[in-house]
């Protein structure tokens, strides 16, 4: 019968002790232990007494109590575009665990800030204890640092790193699980930091794995903290790696990155799989994926003219303006409906041809479509644009001016390992198209720096894409991306799009609130129908942007001879009409009428 393993013990270091100062042999041999400690087991027990009896009340029993009972809709208000760094709760798979994430906590500010969203009548006490507490462990941190950076002799390196690093302080709570057995709050994971510093309650319950996989429950000393190596301190030591630390033995095995960068992949289908996020992350890097803003539609909370409207307002308005897309997370789109409508789709395009051709439509790509609402999202994005912009009183005009099309799309397998094109570069000619995919990865998007990056689907939200005719309406402001499908593998990819269009003959012609001398008129008015013909002419196709061409009058173009017959029309039937010109800038305008007006007061002179 084989004999039980006895678990390790962690070390536990004395930073109370006088002797710990650097240049002893004490400090020397602190280091070393430190080393030894995140190599084996990633963690050690830090006995520190900075913080006060008074302190730690104010923390645990006044601070947590107060976050942990504020109702949900002010929660939710702890928005961040940094992955986990806002507010964490209402999980399904996590029910018991809830958190909050206050960023640049060494800071008066990043304090206040966070409160201020939190408590908008004031909460000094909570913001004196909170910087207080932070900036003690911010002070163990850097001791902890210096130590290993020493360890390792690479300390030139240490002040850099001290300068560039922030803090993150989290509030987290572990509801009392509802059966008496023993039962998991939070899943196996590593932390995506440099280091993580824990302090507790009174409450056991955290394990560790040694790197020998055992599983140790970790007992806190009164007055102690949990020291603990993030993902961006491996290469079996430290990332980013100095060159001292590679050799022939310790050959480098990730590349520098970028932390946020990793804790967005971590944010994603794949990162959440993955069993080895530094090296799938590295390996993520060459095929140039991103992060697409993620925003999240799905709160209790998110009605007009709300604190939580405002900030998915905000992202919105920065997603479009910087990429024009994000993914959406929308909960009224159930997962059994998912499934149908992609199992429809298969049965769909199943079909013989001849039954699919009697789907057939006079407007282009009408064919093989069917419509369904998934409005409530459309229109929401579509107020929080108008909103952001500020012409709120066009919002009825606009919200009467569509139509919906729903369109199933397939994308067949390729016919070799490589890649092929399943869908050329091209910008949609909607409003703005909400697209939802099946699991197979293909949706590339151009960057505006000239970057084609993936955008890979997850099986929780839509993928937003602003179109041209949003973007004319907009003048600009809304920014229509290029994209494309890419299609590589042995499965068809299958996609859902609803497209906002424009009703027939509804002009699109930019709000004069849009249009200054900053920002001049881009697009001559047009209607949807008349724009998609052309875009689907030889000379459409053709053109890089068939927005801009169409909208660019000049001599032989399909634009100016259609211009030509109305104004032929309008003279004939009336001998006027009225021109839309855009070469006089308003300041121009002004000072005509300006200078009229003087002429005209100025007193009459009677010459004899």
């Amino acid at each position: 019968m084989g004999s039980l393993t006895t678990p390790p013990k962690l070390l536990v270091v004395d930073f109370n002790n006088e002797e710990l100062r650097p240049g002893t042999t004490t400090w020397e041999s602190t280091c070393k232990e430190i080393r030894h400690a995140f190599e084996n087991h990633g963690c050690f027990i830090a006995l520190y007494d900075k913080i006060s009896p008074q302190l730690q009340k104010s923390i645990f029993q006044d601070n947590s109590q107060q976050l942990f009972e504020l109702p949900l809709e002010r929660k939710v208000l702890n928005i961040s575009e940094k992955p986990y760094h806002g507010y964490v709760g209402q999980i399904s798979f996590l029910p018991n665990h809830e958190a909050f994430g206050i960023d640049y906590a060494t800071t008066s500010q990043g304090i206040q800030t966070f409160s201020n969203l939190m408590w908008p009548q004031g909460n000094d006490s909570f913001c004196e204890s909170s910087l207080m507490f932070s900036k003690i462990v911010a002070a163990l941190d850097n001791k902890v640092v210096r130590m290993l950076f020493e360890s390792y002799g690479i300390t030139k390196n240490c002040e850099s790193y001290v300068e560039s690093t922030t803090y993150l302080l989290r509030y987290l709570k572990y509801n009392t699980p509802k059966t008496k057995e023993t039962s998991m709050v939070f899943p196996p994971h590593t932390d995506k930091t440099f280091t993580t510093i824990l302090y507790q309650n009174h409450i056991s319950g955290l394990e560790v794995q040694t790197r020998d996989l055992q599983w140790i429950t970790l007992e806190f000393p009164p007055s102690s903290f949990v020291v603990m190596a993030g993902e961006a301190l491996r290469n079996d030591k430290i990332i980013e790696v100095d060159e001292e630390l590679i050799d022939e033995e310790h050959p480098l095995k990730f590349k520098p990155f970028v932390h946020l960068d990793l804790i967005k992949f971590f944010d994603t289908e794949r990162g959440r799989r993955s069993q080895n996020l530094v090296e799938d992350f590295c390996e993520n890097m060459d095929s140039k994926n991103i992060n697409l803003p993620k925003i999240d539609f799905s709160h209790k909370e998110l009605k007009p003219h709300t604190l939580v409207w405002n900030q998915v307002k905000s992202q919105v308005h920065k997603a479009l303006v910087e990429y024009g897309c994000f993914e959406a997370s929308f909960d009224k789109f159930p997962i059994s409906l998912q499934k149908s409508i992609f199992e429809s789709s298969q049965e769909l395009f199943d079909l013989p041809s001849q039954t699919k051709l009697k789907s057939i439509r006079t407007k282009p790509f009408n064919g093989y479509s069917y419509s369904e609402q998934l409005s409530e999202l459309d229109q929401m994005i579509r107020r929080m644009i108008l909103e952001s912009l500020g012409v709120e009183n066009y919002m009825d005009e606009h919200m009467n001016s569509t139509n919906y099309l729903l369109r199933l799309m397939k994308y067949k397998t390729p016919q070799s390992s490589e890649n092929e094109m399943g869908l050329s570069s091209h910008t949609d000619k909607s409003n703005i198209t909400i697209l939802y995919q099946n699991q197979v990865n293909g949706l590339q998007v151009l960057t505006k720096d000239g970057q084609w990056i993936n955008v890979d689907p997850t099986p929780d939200t839509f993928i937003v894409l602003i179109g041209d005719s949003l973007h004319a309406w907009t003048n600009g402001r809304m920014h229509a991306p290029f994209h494309r499908v890419m299609m590589k593998g042995n499965e068809a990819r299958y996609s859902i799009g609803l497209f906002t269009i424009p009703k027939t003959g509804y002009m699109i012609k930019a709000p004069k609130e849009l249009v200054d001398e900053e920002h001049p008129l881009l697009y001559k008015p047009f209607t949807h129908l008349e724009f998609i013909t052309f875009s689907y002419t030889e000379e459409g196709m053709q053109c890089e942007s068939a927005l801009k061409t169409y909208c660019d009058l000049k001599p032989d173009t399909l634009v100016w001879n259609q211009v030509k017959s109305q104004v032929h029309k309008a003279l004939v039937e009336y001998g006027c009409f009225e021109a839309y010109f855009d070469k006089i800038p308003i300041n121009l305008q002004k000072s005509i009428f300006k200078v009229s007006q003087e002429i005209f007061d100025l007193p009459f002179t009677n010459q004899t």
